[in-house]
């Protein structure tokens, strides 16, 4: 779902679980609300409960996250389900269990399950060839188009690159997107590589929705979010934004400090939901896990087969170390792979599988260990939260007898800070303008409608003795000379940064074209005289 972004580390997601201790255990208190859908608890160590407590309140303060909520299943019960902090920052109103937030790519585990629904109803198969339910899908090459299969979409190994472009600043819908795959060059060769793919779920979501004959976001509310009895959940913005007990999205400015932002695009989830648009809690998401824990049962209710549980949790194709995330630095898994909508790695001796989020101002990460029946979760109200991933390790050293561990959530953070100072003193200086120079045309003869086949079109206009922009009909933009014919574009909405783009006049000496940084140009629709 980004984590947009959601290709570059703070885009990518995981799970995993525990092994077994025999510990004797004491009532362990829930978040100040009860959950929607009561789930079992467990009595154990005071100790243990208070370590994990203290810690995810240190964690909080020192990452500077405004609320986070975390559960941790054990043996089919929830034994810690609590919220810190504030669902806004500095409103006051806490952080509890059953408090939602947007779980970003997460989401792509409950699209897999909706495929496993209907491969245990033998309406599909995981490798069934995608134009066989989608005819009107084709990539650049046609092999390629006739061979692709389900598995393919959901293991990130399509051959197609970074994609996010068609949906995160652009709202296309699926249609729109679909037309514009066979425009895209590949990559890496056909299922020779892995980069990670939020169209190939959104593609998913359509099979989904012309196998079962509704909508994606009806089938997985009315076919596994209400069995599993997750009563909170829903997949849509609004209708979350609506309902009571609901953070709100924040992100660091570019001092660090911590502000509240508008979740963007409430339109387009309908468009990307199966690729990370559900809303959840901590409360809610427990029974998600349980379910996957206990091979597809929750409550003595079967919702997936156990083959389909095991196929999602299956080893698929191996992530290069370069494309996992960078806690392997400190974890050192030997292996890291990718399953179906799980990123999967080694830690301690122990077969872990996991997902992230990241989405406009949230994260989230669920971490299972099947073999010791060990689940986690952790929502937040912070855009790449990546105290996550510590709080996700803690989990699994604290459960698995490891009262005195490494301190994951210092350490983690040296690391990530590290990383980013390394990026900002690597990063190539600002570009300058060439000075003295001048427009080959007065200014209101650049604007135009100007349209580019994979990427839409922007409408340029003359207002007021200034070039503005219009993206897609819905991205505003002004739009600066910079030197000669070439302009700067500078986004109203700050988070998309700037582009220079250069006209190009033709031998009529109007300006019939442009060409922006990435090579990709945009021809004018029609010219006024």
């Amino acid at each position: 779902m980004h984590d947009h972004r959601v290709f570059q580390l703070s885009s990518l997601r995981l799970s995993c679980g525990i092994l077994s201790v025999a510990l004797g255990l004491a009532p362990l208190p829930v978040a100040t609300a009860q959950p929607s859908s009561p789930a079992p608890t467990v009595s154990q160590p005071a100790s243990l409960q208070a370590l994990l407590d203290a810690y995810v309140e240190q964690a909080v303060a020192d990452w500077n996250v405004p609320g986070l909520a975390i559960a941790v299943i054990k043996n089919d019960t929830v034994v810690f389900a609590k919220g810190y902090g504030e669902r806004v920052l500095g409103e006051g109103d806490a952080v509890d269990a059953d408090t939602l937030f947007q779980i970003g790519s997460t989401t792509k585990a409950f699209t897999v399950a909706t495929v496993g629904l209907l491969v245990d109803e033998q309406k599909v198969t995981w490798d069934d060839r995608v134009i066989s339910h989608l005819p009107e899908f084709q990539l650049t090459d046609p092999a390629h188009t006739r061979e692709i299969r389900i598995r393919d979409l959901l293991t990130h190994r399509t051959g197609m690159g970074n994609t996010d472009h068609l949906w995160y600043i652009v709202p296309h819908t699926p249609a729109d997107i679909m037309s514009r795959l066979r425009l895209i060059e590949p990559s890496y060769p056909f299922r020779a590589g892995w980069v990670y793919q939020n169209i190939m779920y959104m593609t998913t979501g359509e099979i989904v929705a012309r196998v079962s004959g509704m909508p994606w976001i009806d089938f997985v509310e009315s076919r596994l979010l209400k069995p599993l009895g997750m009563s909170r959940s829903i997949v849509n913005a609004n209708r979350a934004y609506a309902m009571p007990n609901v953070a709100r999205a924040h992100t660091p400015d570019p001092e660090g400090n911590v502000k509240l932002v508008q979740y963007r695009y409430e339109a387009i989830d309908p468009d990307l939901a199966a690729a990370g648009m559900i809303w959840s809690s901590v409360n809610d998401m427990s029974r998600w896990i349980r379910m996957l824990l206990n091979e597809g049962v929750l409550d003595d209710e079967r919702i997936l087969s156990e083959v389909v549980v095991a196929e999602m949790l299956r080893p698929q194709t191996i992530i290069p170390r370069e494309k996992f995330y960078p806690t392997a630095r400190l974890t050192k898994p030997h292996w890291t792979t990718y399953a179906l909508g799980w990123f999967q790695q080694d830690y301690d001796g122990r077969a872990v599988s996991f997902h992230t989020g990241t989405y406009d101002g949230m994260s989230a990460i669920v971490g299972l260990i099947p073999d010791e029946e060990l689940g986690m979760v952790m929502l937040a109200n912070l855009n790449s939260a990546d105290v996550r991933h510590a709080l996700m390790f803690k989990v699994f050293d604290l459960y698995g007898g490891k009262l005195d561990g490494r301190d994951w959530s210092a350490e983690f953070k040296k690391m990530y800070e590290d990383i980013a100072a390394k990026q900002k003193a690597t990063r190539p200086p600002e570009k300058e303008p060439i000075p003295g120079t001048s427009l080959s045309l007065p200014l209101e003869r650049y604007a135009g409608v100007y349209t580019n086949p994979l990427y839409g079109h922007i409408r340029i206009t003359f207002e007021n003795g200034q070039l503005q922009g219009l993206l897609a009909e819905a991205i505003p933009a002004t739009i600066e000379h910079w030197h000669y014919d070439t302009f700067r574009v500078r986004f109203r909405n700050t988070s998309y940064g700037t582009m220079l783009i250069s006209f190009i006049l033709g031998p009529d000496g109007k300006a019939n074209k442009f060409e922006n940084e990435r090579g990709q140009v945009f021809e004018r629709q029609a010219i006024d005289e």
